[in-house]
C-alpha cells in the first residue's frame, strides 16, 4: 500500500502545472484536505486508531461537480484515495461481532494462527 501512495504521488508530480498555467481551486482544496487529513490519520495510527479520509472524500466529490478538465490529476487524486482506505481497511482488524449463524466469534490469536501449516508458523 505505502508503494501504490508512492506511485500515485509520482504520477501527480508529474503533472506539476507550468508557471503561469490557471490555478485549479478544486486542487487547492484537495490539497488542503489531504494536509489536514494526513496529519489526523498520522495521530490516529499513534492512538492505535484507524484513519478516516471523509474530508479527501469531499473535495474529489465537490471537485467533480465543478466539471474541471484536469483528468489526470483528478485521477491520480482517486487512486490516492483508493490506497487511503485500502490502508484503512488492513488496519481495521476488529472481528465482526457475531457469525453469521448468531455465534459470538473468537478472537483470532486465541487458538493460535489460523493454518498452524501455512507459511506464517514457519
Amino acid at each position: 500500500m505505502l508503494a501504490q501512495l508512492g506511485r500515485v504521488a509520482m504520477l501527480m508530480e508529474a503533472h506539476l502545472p507550468e508557471r503561469g498555467d490557471t490555478p485549479v481551486p478544486a486542487a487547492a482544496r484537495l490539497a488542503e484536505a489531504l494536509r489536514k487529513s494526513t496529519e489526523q490519520g498520522a495521530k490516529a495510527l499513534r492512538e492505535r486508531r484507524v484513519p478516516k479520509w471523509e474530508a479527501v472524500r469531499t473535495a474529489l466529490d465537490e471537485w467533480d461537480g465543478e466539471g474541471v478538465p484536469d483528468r489526470v490529476v483528478r485521477r491520480g487524486a482517486g487512486l490516492l484515495l483508493e490506497t487511503l482506505d485500502e490502508l484503512s481497511d488492513a488496519l481495521d482488524t476488529a472481528p465482526p461481532p457475531m457469525l453469521v449463524d448468531g455465534s459470538a466469534t473468537k478472537r483470532r490469536d486465541a487458538d493460535g494462527p489460523r493454518n498452524p501449516e501455512g507459511p506464517a508458523a514457519r
